[in-house]
């Protein structure tokens, strides 16, 4: 008699292969099910208006019928499932014919595209909440703190953008507007309100404003009445009602105390210099504040040695 042997390690070696076959799928199976699932919206650039639609479909005595069930606009007759379909068809008297033109019609008009979402950094998320911060003029050995205005956008450009001098200087008219479009304009207080600066140099369209007290103090400039801006409206019931219209929130608008000026003004009459809005954390922890972004770390804030070129 012959033994044979090896068999009972073999089958242990099939049976241990079919289990890690099994648990790769289950793992793959589990990765499938928590993946987000993807969201897809309808494309509406090509569609046709109701009235078109129903003009080449050859069914323009439908038009009022369409408009009086809430079916203005095209995108809602494509929302429509089979089931709604049939039951608006069946109350519009339409003919088999009619509703199988419109059914395909549907069918050859209905484009969907995914619904890419774009998920924001969270520390720049966290950065548009943070209201104090310094205003760093390259070349010059000392940064400035700021405070955001109320009205103020809240995405502060990142990196460096160039600086003029608004003229006049208190931004209450606008002289030549090309000079100081897409840059940081300075203005100085007074003479207008904070929001009537903010508007003339956003219609120079300017890229920011830093607004330059007139004492050694700061606060975070506000829109309303106590700013003197033109704005209040009567309701017709002896309320006024503020307009906020005219506020332009699309800026970076910051405030500055007096001891800002001299640098500023003279970063203002050179060639080329440029500054950086550099919102800072002051909950960090280590009894400092300082910016959140990593490029933004590497901005160099003061300089108490050396010399700049």
């Amino acid at each position: 008699r012959v033994r044979r042997t090896g068999g009972a390690p073999a089958m242990m070696m099939v049976r241990a292969l079919r289990v890690l076959c099994l648990l790769l799928s289950l793992t793959a199976g589990q990765a499938a099910a928590d993946a987000p699932a993807k969201k897809y919206e309808l494309v509406t650039d090509h569609l046709p208006s109701v009235e078109e639609l129903l003009q080449t479909l050859e069914m323009e005595s439908l038009l009022d019928t369409f408009y009086n069930s809430g079916f203005t606009e095209t995108f809602y007759v494509l929302r429509m499932k089979e089931t709604d379909l049939r039951m608006y068809a069946r109350e519009w008297e339409m003919s088999d014919d009619q509703l199988e033109k419109l059914r395909a019609a549907i069918k050859e008009l209905t484009v969907e595209r995914e619904v890419i979402e774009v998920v924001e950094d969270p520390l720049v998320t966290a950065r548009k909440e943070l209201r104090y911060g310094k205003v760093v003029v390259e070349r010059s050995t000392a940064s400035f703190e700021y405070l955001r205005a109320h009205f103020s956008n809240k995405s502060f450009p990142i990196g460096s953008l160039p600086i003029r001098l608004a003229t006049p200087t208190d931004a209450c008219t606008i002289g030549d507007s090309e000079e100081i479009a897409s840059t940081v304009a300075i203005t100085l207080r007074g003479n207008c309100s904070f929001v009537d600066k903010a508007g003339n140099l956003s219609a120079a369209q300017v890229a920011g404003i830093i607004v330059v007290n007139n004492s050694s103090e700061m606060f975070q400039m506000a829109a309303g009445y106590a700013t003197g801006a033109a704005g209040a409206a009567g309701t017709g019931n002896g309320q006024l009602e503020e307009d906020t219209s005219h506020i332009p929130t699309h800026l970076p608008v910051v405030m500055v105390k007096d001891s800002a000026s001299n640098v500023l003004l003279q970063a203002t009459g050179a060639m080329n210099l440029r500054v950086h809005f550099l919102p800072l954390d002051c909950t960090a922890g280590g009894g400092g504040c300082v910016p959140l972004l990593p490029e933004e770390k590497e901005v160099v804030v003061e300089v108490d040695s050396g010399y700049l070129d």
